[in-house]
Formats: structure tokens, C-alpha cells, sequence
């Protein structure tokens, strides 16, 4: 079963393949959002631009399979 298939068999699936997608962009940037918090909590002491370096690393990682 492909990606499309399992959104429409979703609750809601009456949504349309844009509303997903701006869905998926929600909850892409607050993931991102989350992370930076983490990271944030866990290295008080990294100005904005290291902050900004950690996340551009964390998120050109690659996925663990």
C-alpha cells in the first residue's frame, strides 16, 4: 500500500491531497520546533548560530532504518 493509500484509509480521509499536505508541513515544523527546545535544554550555553548548525545537521541525517 503506497503513502496515499494509507492517508485516505486515515480517520478523515474526506481531506484532500492539499490538506494533508499542508498538515504534513504542520507537523514537520513543529517537530523541527520541538527539536530545537531539545537541543536548546540540553546545550544552554550555544549561541543562535551553533544552535542553527545543529539542527541543519540533525535534519541532513540520515534516517536510521
Amino acid at each position: 500500500m503506497g503513502i496515499a493509500e494509507a492517508l485516505d484509509r486515515l480517520p478523515g480521509a474526506s481531506t484532500t491531497a492539499a490538506e494533508r499536505f499542508r498538515a504534513a508541513l504542520e507537523l514537520y515544523e513543529e517537530g523541527v520546533a520541538l527539536q530545537r527546545l531539545n537541543f536548546r535544554r540540553r546545550h544552554p550555553t550555544l549561541t543562535p548560530t551553533e544552535l542553527d548548525a545543529l539542527i541543519d545537521a540533525w535534519l541532513a541525517r540520515e534516517p536510521s532504518h
